[in-house]
């Protein structure tokens, strides 16, 4: 995992955590967070319309921002799904893929690294597989969640899985 950390300490990049409730996914976004940063001090790390109240816990280093385009230019953004609304985690709405798909825009633009995590990637519109330098990790994923996702990514979620148990 070294030198994917390293490659995005230094460029933009956008990097999605996905799994079931309590899987772990805000937990690793947010040491990948503080490992990014350890490589490249240099890169502010600002959280996206995340609960004020939680930043006590984190390292002075990490600022909260709510408007995404008042981030500056070269930053590590994290966007938690604790941000989003419940109906959000299900799967999202059009209009919420359609202001999700700006975010990504003024991120691209201003050479962001972004840290998103969500419960499924029905949340994510198609398009943004498209947007860039994207990374995907796959966190512990239970049967209701499962059954929930896109049928091209329970494919591999499976074969993963098979492929893993073979080793265990």
């Amino acid at each position: 995992m070294q030198p994917l950390l390293t490659e995005i300490a230094h460029n933009p990049a956008n990097l999605f955590v996905f799994g079931s409730v309590g899987s772990g996914k805000t937990g690793i976004t947010f040491k990948i967070a503080e490992e990014i940063h350890k490589i490249n001090p240099d890169r502010p790390v600002y959280i996206h319309n995340y609960p004020e109240e939680s930043l006590e816990y984190l390292p002075d280093y990490f600022q909260l921002e709510t408007r995404i385009n008042y981030i500056p230019y070269g930053a590590i953004v994290i966007k938690d799904d604790t941000s989003l609304d419940n109906s959000t985690h299900a799967k999202g709405s059009k209009s919420e893929q359609k202001d999700f798909a700006q975010e990504m825009a003024i991120c691209r633009q201003k050479k962001h690294t972004l840290l998103f995590n969500v419960q499924n990637t029905y949340w994510l519109s198609l398009d943004l597989e498209r947007a860039g330098n994207n990374h995907y990790i796959y966190k512990y994923y239970d049967l209701y969640s499962l059954r929930r996702e896109r049928e091209d990514i329970k494919a591999n979620l499976y074969a993963v899985r098979e492929l893993m148990c073979e080793y265990v």
